[in-house]
């Protein structure tokens, strides 16, 4: 009977150590390097009746002090703009500049826009644990008309 309990005792202790150990062996995905995220500001670009105005130049400032180095983004017919995505270069305010004058409903004021009080929406890579986008979602623009002193 000793012998019995002896030989499943030690059947039983190595299916334990043979689960445990299988256990131990998952993968993991290898992380080598930086996390990296990317920044991106899209939102829309109205008068102050909040009806779309088409063609406005949209420039990213970032954390660093510069502009983009990229080319301007523009407005579409229903106001819409997106940003390029910028590697590690956090924006904190978009520029919108009217450069068309008179063509696309009236002349507008220049007009800045501060990120840095709004939250990113941050979308996680499911295939690269290490990169995010970091997206300014909704960012609304009112900008006023320039006024003519005559």
């Amino acid at each position: 009977m000793k012998d019995k309990l002896s030989r499943f005792s030690q059947w039983l202790f190595s299916a334990i150590i043979t689960l445990l150990g299988f256990t131990s062996t998952s993968c993991f995905t290898a992380a080598y390097g930086c996390p990296t995220s990317d920044y991106q500001a899209e939102g829309r670009i109205t008068d102050q009746e909040g009806y779309p105005i088409k063609g406005i130049e949209v420039k990213a400032k970032f954390s660093d002090g510069e502009t983009s180095d990229t080319p301007a983004v523009y407005s579409d017919e229903d106001g819409a703009f997106i940003t390029d995505k910028y590697r590690d270069r956090y924006i904190v305010s978009l520029t919108a500049t009217d450069i068309d004058g008179e063509k696309n409903g009236g002349e507008f004021e220049t007009k800045e826009i501060d990120l840095t009080k709004m939250k990113p929406d941050i979308q996680k890579s499911k295939k690269n644990e290490w990169y995010s986008l970091n997206l300014f979602k909704n960012v609304e623009i009112k900008l006023t008309e320039k006024r003519t002193d005559e």
